[in-house]
């Protein structure tokens, strides 16, 4: 049986007094959680779909049980394997998106997925972490000068092209996101700064104007009487309905009238059946692990790591504010998963891959002499 003592030098023993064990209690909390809503969210839908009541929610373990494995897994990593393993899958998801809409499985208009093996795959799902680190490797590289800026440009343009054809506008954004955020943190000059957010603002407006079901999306969020509302406004109806403390787990009915209750507006069941006060719970959740992460970067001395991890840690915390955004109507309603309790097999393992490479690179330093229990 393995003891985890101070002195030991196996690669288990290393691991286990160098990874943010806070971290990780913070994930399997949120992990059972979005289990346990799942199989209440996903269970009118279930028997909709004749697929037996049980279907969703034993994907879901299945999903979320081999998303935590790929974390702990790349935890182990040192930062030199993780740039490696990013740039073979960034090179390996731009294959898939460029296949995408030749062979893609269209839904609701929008060809986003694969079929492989008998399994649906979202390529920019998978895209996000790889890309992340890969462009920051190349801004490390040469940091001041002009070409590492021109050559993270040539790899992000053509995957948010990719994308947006699909079209997947709020991908896109996460996406164009990642790439500002290692750009300003790497600290450009302003002149520069300002021509990539003209750039950005032009980019918005053609998208506004040549995608409809964006345009309209926005229209909707912009009027709240548009029949487009519909799940917003059920969404909001949950939190009502739920008041403080919710009316119980499994109890809830406004669900019942949410076609994504199980993946977008999964924070609505919650809402409804446990209560606004466990929502809080889980946002402050959401920003402890977030806060932990960051704690875990910040006194790092590696620019490579500095920007692999900024870019990581925002595409998480986009997804998570999209997501809730969506619900209570702060935002306009976009096919975004909230991290760990939506239903999506291509969404939890890029959360695992996530925070697997966040793990791996905010390992404290192996020091027998200055270890600590965190």
């Amino acid at each position: 049986m393995q003891t985890f003592k101070r002195t030991a030098t196996d690669a288990i023993s290393i691991w286990w007094w160098t990874v943010d064990k806070i971290t990780l209690l913070t994930i399997l909390f949120l992990m059972l959680v979005g289990i346990f809503m799942t199989s209440s969210a996903s269970l009118f839908m279930a028997e909709r779909m004749n697929t037996g009541s049980i279907y969703f929610v034993t994907r879901h373990v299945t999903f979320l049980s081999a998303a935590f494995a790929v974390a702990i897994g790349l935890s182990f990593a040192n930062q030199t394997i993780v740039r490696r393993l990013a740039i073979i899958g960034f090179l390996l998801s731009t294959i898939l998106l460029i296949l995408t809409p030749f062979f893609g499985v269209e839904v609701k208009g929008a060809k986003r997925w694969l079929r492989i093996l008998g399994f649906s795959l979202q390529p920019s799902e998978f895209i996000k972490p790889f890309l992340a680190i890969t462009n920051a490797w190349i801004l490390s590289i040469n940091a001041s000068g002009s070409i590492a800026l021109l050559t993270s440009a040539a790899i992000c343009l053509p995957s948010i092209a990719l994308i947006i054809i699909q079209p997947d506008i709020g991908m896109s954004v996460i996406i164009i996101s990642i790439w500002v955020t290692q750009i300003f943190i790497l600290g450009i000059r302003t002149k520069l700064m300002i021509a990539c957010f003209a750039f950005l603002l032009v980019c918005g407006l053609l998208i506004y104007v040549s995608f409809d079901h964006a345009r309209q999306r926005i229209k909707s969020f912009i009027s709240p009487i548009s029949t487009a509302n519909y799940q917003i406004k059920k969404s909001l109806e949950s939190f009502q309905h739920g008041g403080m403390f919710g009316v119980g787990p499994a109890e809830g009915k406004i669900k019942i009238h949410l076609p994504d209750a199980h993946t977008d507006f999964i924070f609505a069941v919650i809402a409804e059946e446990l209560g606004s006060i466990f929502c809080i719970v889980i946002i402050t959740m959401f920003f402890i692990l977030i806060y932990r992460f960051y704690q875990n970067i910040k006194s790092k001395n590696d620019l490579f790591v500095i920007l692999a991890a900024g870019g990581l840690i925002e595409q998480f915390a986009l997804h998570v504010f999209i997501n809730i955004g969506a619900n209570i109507r702060i935002l306009p309603a976009k096919g975004m998963t909230l991290p760990f309790m939506s239903y999506g097999g291509s969404s939890a393992l890029s959360t695992g891959l996530t925070l697997g490479m966040l793990l791996a690179l905010g390992r404290k330093k192996f020091n027998i002499k200055d270890l600590k229990i965190l």
